[in-house]
């Protein structure tokens, strides 16, 4: 694959998994796409996974993963994320990761770019219907009680109208009377 494709398919792929993995503050968004991406590679949906290893310093952010196949065999997969290349250098410690993989090697064999491109954008994708159903479940939940919520509001200013009404003609007919 040209450089030129590599360079296109990173910068129209990283930014949108970035924009995407942002909505869940408690994941680890490097592994869960590490992981993806090496369900895809593999086609495997069914991974037992192990143990993992995080390193990283001020170009690269490494995840090495232990799990099984589905048959019990023993793998490793290596996925390297880059510095996020609108990371500040003069601020020591504040580097950012791309939100996908520039490379992945599998039992030590690295992955062709196409396939890693490929890959990456099935679980990207994956991230977006995920995204977006749990979007739609909160929308809807929000709905119900925001409309409960002005059920209840609506009935207390009903019985307040109600009151008020009852208090001034009261009130009008205590002056007739007097």
């Amino acid at each position: 694959m040209s450089k030129v494709v590599c360079y296109r398919a990173k910068y129209l792929l990283y930014p949108l998994a970035l924009l995407v993995i942002g909505c869940s503050p408690t994941e680890n968004h490097h592994l869960t796409m590490c992981q993806d991406v090496t369900k895809n590679v593999l086609a495997q949906q069914s991974i037992a996974w192990g143990k993992h290893n995080e390193s990283k310093d001020e170009a690269t952010l490494r995840i090495d993963l232990s799990f099984a196949s589905p048959n019990g065999e023993a793998m490793q997969a290596t996925c390297t994320f880059s510095a996020d290349e609108t990371t500040d250098q003069d601020i020591p410690g504040d580097v950012t990761y791309d939100g996908s993989p520039t490379t992945l090697a599998i039992n030590g064999k690295e992955v062709d770019q196409k396939t890693l491109i490929q890959s990456t954008f099935k679980a990207t994708k994956k991230v977006f219907r995920e995204t977006a159903q749990e979007t739609v479940k909160q929308s809807k939940e929000f709905a119900e009680k925001t409309s409960e919520k002005a059920r209840e509001v609506t009935e207390n200013m009903s019985e307040k109208a109600r009151k008020a009404a009852l208090d001034a003609a009261t009130h009008v007919q205590q002056k007739l009377e007097h």
